[in-house]
């Protein structure tokens, strides 16, 4: 009779976890990061009788995650690589209207400006025609000028979305190590992984992943080691490094280096290492778009000044004075 109250009990007991396990995934149906969990039932060890084996009921062996670790590094990194290209694509846009838009649009008013020249060099005593260009002149300066200040606003606010996201690195990798000393001493403690432990982790790992693209190593004790660049560890089990977000240390330019400090406080510039997530979108912006276009426009005044200049001093006005340069070198809005 025993033996029957045993088995049945263990049967109560079992399916009484298996009911609150249930109800716990129910409950977290809406949780973001959380993986279903499923109770590992094993019959118990039969008793041997002189006619056979007597069953003795089941165990619960473990409560486990529906988890695929292929699955979960695949949408890690998928997640990096959608947002690399959100953050490029949303800044480029910015650039291509910009650009595109007829109140700023740099070749008309280039065109403009030669058209003038044109007309003082068919008629060079009309007073007339000598104004217009030198208005025409003017509007193409102040062309120029705005659309410099508006790449250097753009500039500004890459610095800005680079000192936010470095912020939020840096959160959620102090989380990770915190979380990886919780999962090894409730390893080291009870001997079974905590599941919801595991999925805040992968959670946390995630959002990570969504600002840079991260790759992540298991290690013996049930805790992880996050790299990221080329082989720059953020995380090492409990310790983690920091980043910050700093102007170039030779002051060559107003960008924002990312440079990554460990725990003893070596720091090391890997802006150049970063790919992936919202980071690696907004330097690919800053190299790809940002960098060529601003040369490309700096080349294009420093050209016409030079030239425009060295023709200009070679002739004379009205009362056959020599001419002077045209444009002031550098250019004003430089």
């Amino acid at each position: 009779m025993s033996s029957v109250l045993n088995i049945a009990t263990s049967g109560l007991i079992s399916f009484q976890r298996s009911l609150q396990t249930i109800s716990h995934n129910i409950s977290n149906s809406g949780t973001e990061g959380y993986s279903r969990q499923i109770v590992d039932l094993k019959q118990s060890i039969p008793t041997f009788t002189g006619t056979g084996y007597v069953g003795n009921g089941v165990n619960v062996t473990g409560i486990a995650r529906s988890y695929d670790d292929f699955l979960i590094k695949q949408v890690r990194d998928n997640t990096a690589t959608q947002q690399q290209s959100e953050a490029y694509a949303t800044l480029a846009k910015q650039v291509d209207s910009f650009i595109a838009d007829d109140s700023v649009n740099l070749g008309n008013v280039m065109q403009e400006f030669f058209n003038s020249i044109q007309d003082v060099s068919t008629d060079p005593t009309s007073i007339a025609a000598r104004q217009t260009m030198l208005g025409q002149a003017d509007s193409m300066t102040v062309r120029f000028q705005a659309v410099t200040n508006r790449l250097d606003e753009m500039r500004a606010e890459v610095n800005g979305n680079l000192g936010n996201m470095v912020t939020q690195v840096n959160s959620a990798s102090q989380s990770i190590a915190k979380l990886n000393q919780a999962i090894s001493a409730a390893l080291a403690g009870g001997g079974q992984a905590p599941s919801d432990l595991l999925d805040q982790r992968d959670q946390q790992i995630l959002e990570l992943s969504k600002i840079v693209g991260v790759n992540v190593l298991p290690q013996k004790n049930g805790q992880v080691a996050v790299i990221i660049g080329n082989g720059q560890s953020l995380v090492d089990g409990t310790s983690y490094s920091q980043l910050k977000a700093q102007t170039n240390a030779y002051g060559e330019s107003k960008d924002l280096d990312i440079n990554l400090i460990t725990p003893n406080g070596v720091s090391t510039t890997i802006t150049s290492n970063i790919t992936g997530g919202g980071m690696g979108g907004v330097l690919g912006f800053r190299n790809q778009i940002l960098d060529p276009t601003q040369n490309a426009i700096g080349r294009i005044v420093v050209g016409l000044t030079e030239d425009f200049n060295a023709q200009h001093v070679m002739g004379y006005d009205l009362n056959g004075v020599q001419g002077v340069n045209f444009f002031s070198a550098p250019p004003a809005l430089w």
